[in-house]
């Protein structure tokens, strides 16, 4: 098997936003017709995140009990940094060296976007502890995803101008975190997986 080697790295387009952070500075293909439907998956990921949080954006349009205003900056400063990501995807098809500047803008939206959502989620105080360990856990989850998305988007950050695959590796370990808390932390007993209401017990 033959293969095509440059003075650039080599980068190849993966199948989400994280791991499209965590290879893009890794790997390149040697030819277009190798890369088109890695190219592909990768862009309908990118705009269905970014489909997802233009939603997000106008649900809390309509809402009449919104989120606290840092919250929802953060959330449009990712719905920026899904775009930028997508037209890195699509640029990086068609231009023979991937425009480094949409790589360094999207991480930088994300880590700004990170830092109104940890603003915006801190937990109740520690002194004032009410159940049990666990919901009060479960109540700074979303402050420690946040944080997490922070961390990681810092990592793109830096290997965007200084290129190791160890910068995406970590930068990628951080979101799933992130992922996981914010997964963890959106759950509710008041709805079941349906969204129907739980009967409540002893009626």
């Amino acid at each position: 098997m033959s293969h095509c080697t440059s003075k650039s790295e080599e980068r190849a387009p993966p199948l989400s936003l994280s791991v499209t952070l965590a290879y893009r500075r890794s790997r390149r293909y040697c030819s277009l017709k190798k890369h088109t439907l890695p190219t592909l998956v990768t862009c309908t990921f990118d705009f269905l995140y970014s489909a997802i949080y233009t939603f997000f954006c106008l649900t809390y349009v309509k809402m009449k009990n919104r989120p606290h205003p840092s919250y929802i900056f953060g959330v449009l400063l990712y719905l920026v940094g899904y775009v930028v990501f997508a037209a890195l995807t699509v640029a990086s098809e068609f231009w023979e060296d991937e425009p480094r500047d949409l790589y360094t803008i999207g991480s930088v939206m994300f880590a700004i976007g990170s830092l109104f959502l940890v603003s915006s989620t801190v937990g109740p105080d520690p002194r004032k502890m009410e159940g049990d360990l666990t919901s009060f856990l479960k109540n700074w989850s979303l402050f420690v995803g946040s944080l997490a998305f922070f961390i990681g988007s810092a990592a793109f950050v830096v290997d965007s101008f200084v290129t190791n695959p160890a910068n995406a590796k970590i930068g990628y370990s951080w979101f799933v975190l992130g992922r996981l808390c914010f997964l963890w932390g959106s759950t509710t007993e008041k709805v079941n997986w349906l969204l129907q209401k739980e009967a409540r017990r002893g009626n």
